[in-house]
């Protein structure tokens, strides 16, 4: 089963994502911050971490640079509502998996979710939309 790592500091969209995940298959762990999600991997691996970019004290960003360079086996995908260009070239640079731009479709955040564990080509956020 593939694992997936949701970090958000937000406890309604863990009770929405782990559901719809776990009937796709995952196995689903959640972290509040960023420091949980360390925390987490420093006892157990997993092999997507899904990662809100809007969190305190230590933003999404800075975490998933954290978990690429520390844990390089991890794909990493950020969301948040909005992505301007200098985020998103600040993910790619860092190399960022994917972003996915909220509002989401379940449906399509889930394929999204299945192409990077596949080492498929990844969502990269509407380029419009900055």
């Amino acid at each position: 089963m593939p694992e997936l790592l949701i970090v958000d500091d937000i406890p309604a969209v863990h009770d929405m994502l782990e559901p719809l995940f776990e009937h796709e298959g995952y196995t689903c762990y959640r972290a509040h911050s960023a420091d949980e999600a360390v925390a987490f991997l420093q006892k157990q691996s997993c092999d997507i971490a899904l990662i809100d970019y809007y969190m305190p004290v230590e933003d999404g960003l800075i975490l998933s640079k954290d978990i690429l360079q520390g844990y390089p086996g991890i794909k990493v995908v950020m969301m948040s509502g909005y992505f301007d260009d200098k985020l998103r070239n600040e993910a790619r640079e860092a190399g960022i998996h994917g972003l996915i731009e909220k509002p989401f479709n379940m449906r399509e955040l889930v394929k999204a979710i299945d192409r990077i564990r596949n080492g498929e080509s990844a969502p990269n956020a509407e380029e419009n939309s900055g």
